[in-house]
């Protein structure tokens, strides 16, 4: 390898190299340069022979591999979407979704800028059953711009652990560093969002309306092997990660909706050929329906021609869906005019609150 000669000014801050011109020193403290052994910021440093004369190249793998001396203090943080959330009665359950950030705030008097990390671990706890939620889903977002190499997510709902909750491990890059090879280092100068997480809630664990919280902190879950805690790698260190605080989210219970399956007509339980047939006779013949709010199938507010085209759709394989609550049975989460005043199929899955 051709030895470039090294800029004198360039000053590289590693867990255990500093360069200016052709000579090194090493400390595990930190680093610093200057032409002889010397003290500096209350430092000592010698001469490292063995990185005399590294070239650039190699500066470029040091920079990348070894941590950041001066590092810091990383926060995690989370946010939703704006509450309260509603849960219905049925078996639809309501949907939340929290994305977390990182964020790093400088050391005053630090004598680096914001540390290169490589890699995160994050865990974040919940409270199951009455008056909690489950986590259904996590994302690790784009915020490299590409995907990381390494992304292990583990999800526990039933305590298998110690404890309830997720987690959360992120390795950017698992290939070599060095010249022309990936880009293994991500700075948080500003909050950046890093991780979605979806949870879910149904009334039954919410006779009333209440709150429940989520908060980041170490985690012992099913499946893992010890204890996970909230960290940023910065080479070669982990850096423990503070708490923005804790996330409350404020639940409420419309529990008193009636419960249907949208587009079971003949109020049996099931979505067949049956009932649009129904649909049409009640359309073009009077007869009557059960429940007019299933007989809206395409979730309109209105029973017309196009419900029974749509149920038909559906029913060949040709159509969507029908909107929430969808072929299970639930409550309409839109408010229109149509009564549900019979619909024996389905039981009132929650608790009534008065």
């Amino acid at each position: 390898m051709e030895n470039d000669p090294v800029d004198s000014d360039m000053i590289h801050f590693g867990q255990h190299v500093a360069l200016s011109g052709t000579t090194a020193w090493t400390s595990s403290a930190g680093s610093q340069t200057g032409p002889n052994p010397g003290t500096s910021q209350g430092l000592s440093f010698e001469p490292d022979p063995a990185l005399t004369g590294i070239t650039p190249s190699e500066i470029e793998v040091y920079r990348q591999i070894l941590a950041h001396p001066d590092a810091g203090s990383f926060t995690f943080s989370a946010t939703s979407s704006a509450g309260p959330f509603t849960v219905y009665n049925g078996t639809v359950a309501t949907s939340i979704d929290v994305v977390a950030s990182i964020e790093e705030t400088l050391t005053p008097q630090g004598a680096c800028g914001y540390a290169e990390t490589h890699g995160f671990t994050m865990a974040m706890s919940h409270v199951v059953g009455d008056q909690g939620l489950s986590v259904v889903s996590l994302e690790a977002l784009p915020f490299l711009g590409s995907t990381p190499d390494f992304v292990s997510p583990r999800i526990d709902n039933v305590g298998g652990g110690t404890d309830t909750g997720w987690t959360l491990g992120v390795i950017y890059s698992l290939a070599p560093p060095g010249p022309g090879g990936p880009v293994l280092d991500r700075t948080f100068d500003s909050p950046t969002e890093v991780v979605r997480a979806s949870y879910e809630v149904v009334c039954a664990d919410w006779p009333e309306a209440g709150s429940t919280t989520l908060s980041f902190q170490d985690l012992d879950l099913g499946g893992s092997n010890g204890i996970i805690s909230n960290q940023v790698a910065v080479g070669s260190l982990g850096y423990e990660a503070g708490s923005a605080g804790i996330l409350t989210l404020q639940i409420e219970n419309n529990s008193t909706n009636e419960v249907f399956i949208r587009g079971d007509c003949s109020n049996d339980g099931n979505i067949n050929i049956q009932d649009s047939v129904l649909l049409l006779n009640h359309l073009f013949s009077g007869t009557p329906v059960p429940c007019r709010d299933a007989s809206d199938v395409n979730d309109d507010g209105l029973i017309n021609l196009v419900d029974p085209i749509f149920e038909l759709m559906y029913i060949m394989g040709l159509g969507p869906v029908p909107p929430s609550p969808g072929v299970v049975c639930g409550a309409d989460p839109t408010p229109d005019a149509l009564e549900c005043s019979n619909f024996n199929a389905c039981s009132q899955e929650c608790p009534v609150t008065p």
